[in-house]
């Protein structure tokens, strides 16, 4: 068979598409290997967005699952079970040559299935499991449930054919912690495809979150929790509003919206932080446009962090924690904080950065460069054929 005739399944256990970074991911690929000549079908939760053009098949509806937002629950057990059902009718009717994993129960779910179909099994990790839920606190290390999950991860890398890795980070991880054999693991960056900004939906959104009032206008755009760095990013917020009165927080995305609309209201910051809810992928660019900075507070992890491609492919310059994942996307081309301090020292930190406006103007220079020389997806998907081709 030809290999523009190839046929490529998608297993995706989540609500695709919902406007975040792992679905923002996916999307790409699709568009991506179907513009080469891939036939691709997803297989997905009952609910999510359907995009035109894209062949999405979804499991039955699961009444009490609502969750578009990303999260760890066992109310997942439910829809994966369906998901898992599901994929025994679609392999026997498309006939896929190969099975494209996402997330470790999508790869779990697809060994499963391959021990009765024998497919080339792809796993496209985020990071890993182990690693991100020990840097959020979740588990400590020497642990038996560190060594559970460990072992699980484990046998999910070794019954892969091939790694997607979505950063060199995540992908050293997997060398030195699982030591998984490096030939067998292609890192697929995050990227970007296009920059659109349209003029006049900017000029509505000004008037909207009144963004002229403000000499600064900090953009957030992304997942919203306690694990994306929500929560101490407002209470650094709280204490810059001690310092300076210049500013306004737009923090964008969801879940939990109105958990943070209310947490402003707390902190007594609703006159520096607009929570907007969520944002279209296809409005991202025109909504992070009345930005002069970004901010990402994401805590240490192998996990990517796509925003940071999206803030500094416009140009806005970026104040974010200062760790290996961040350092690997942008190198030092941001205002980089100290993780570890609490967000009264953390506010003294970035009001120093807010005024020094000629180093912001250099990192965003800088940074926008390196993206475009860096993360175009026609450069970093190449890398996608050739872990397909990998035997």
């Amino acid at each position: 068979m030809k290999e523009a005739q190839k046929k490529v399944l998608m297993i995706a256990p989540t609500a695709f598409f919902s406007h975040r970074g792992y679905h923002i991911r996916m999307y790409e690929e699709v568009k991506y290997l179907e513009a080469r000549g891939y036939r691709v079908k997803t297989l997905a939760y009952h609910l999510g967005q359907n995009i035109t053009g894209f062949d999405i098949e979804r499991i039955i509806r699961v009444p009490w699952y609502t969750e578009t937002g990303p999260h760890i629950s066992l109310s997942k057990i439910i829809p994966d079970i369906f998901l898992l059902i599901k994929i025994f009718f679609v392999i026997r009717r498309f006939k896929p040559d190969i099975l494209h994993c996402h997330a470790h129960e999508g790869a779990l779910i697809g060994i499963i299935v391959n021990f009765f179909f024998r497919k080339k099994l792809v796993i496209d990790s985020q990071g890993s499991l182990v690693d991100a839920l020990v840097a959020y606190r979740t588990i400590r290390r020497r642990t038996f449930l560190y060594k559970l999950i460990y072992k699980l991860e484990n046998f999910i890398y070794g019954h892969s054919d091939v790694i997607l890795a979505s950063n060199q980070h995540n992908a050293d991880i997997m060398i030195d912690l699982f030591k998984i054999p490096k030939e067998k693991i292609y890192v697929v960056d995050d990227g970007i495809s296009h920059v659109h900004i349209d003029q006049l939906l900017v000029r509505e959104l000004r008037e909207r979150f009144g963004t002229s009032f403000y000499k600064y206008v900090l953009v957030y755009c992304g997942t919203m929790n306690e694990l994306e760095g929500i929560d101490i990013l407002l209470q650094t917020i709280a204490e810059l509003a001690k310092i300076r009165h210049d500013f306004l927080l737009l923090l964008m995305g969801f879940p939990n919206v109105e958990y943070y609309k209310k947490k402003v209201l707390d902190l007594g910051i609703d006159h520096h932080v607009k929570v907007t809810g969520p944002v279209s992928y296809f409005d991202l660019f025109s909504y992070l446009s009345l930005g002069t900075c970004a901010v990402s507070f994401k805590i240490p992890s192998s996990e990517g962090n796509l925003k940071l491609v999206h803030y500094s492919a416009i140009g806005l310059p970026v104040i974010c924690f200062d760790h290996a994942a961040n350092h690997y996307i942008i190198g030092d081309h941001a205002v980089f904080l100290d993780y570890k301090k609490n967000p009264a020292k953390l506010a003294v930190d970035m009001n120093v950065a807010i005024d020094n406006q000629g180093e912001l103007r250099r990192v965003a220079q800088a940074a926008q460069n390196l993206i475009y020389n860096k993360y175009s997806n026609d450069v970093l998907l190449r890398e996608l054929l050739k872990a397909y081709s990998y035997t």
